[in-house]
């Protein structure tokens, strides 16, 4: 069994500043799948790993995949 604890959780608020869009974005986008979240406790708290939402802002940079070191010249 894996006890390891997890990395830093972040709010709804706290992922909302990081991406400078609305708290209201964020659950959207967690309750779509796009940006994975956790529910702690028994009110359902949502959190967010501090690695998915870079995760979540590497693939919004690049949302076809692509290396995009491989466009640029030289």
């Amino acid at each position: 069994m894996d006890n390891e604890l997890p990395g830093t959780m972040l709010t709804v608020r706290h992922v909302a500043s990081i991406l400078n869009v609305h708290t209201n974005s964020v659950r959207r986008w967690a309750k779509l799948g796009l940006l994975k979240s956790y529910k702690l406790g028994p009110q359902g708290a949502v959190r967010f790993r501090e690695e998915d939402v870079l995760e979540f802002l590497r693939q919004s940079a690049n949302p076809q995949g692509r290396d995009e070191s491989k466009d640029r010249p030289g």
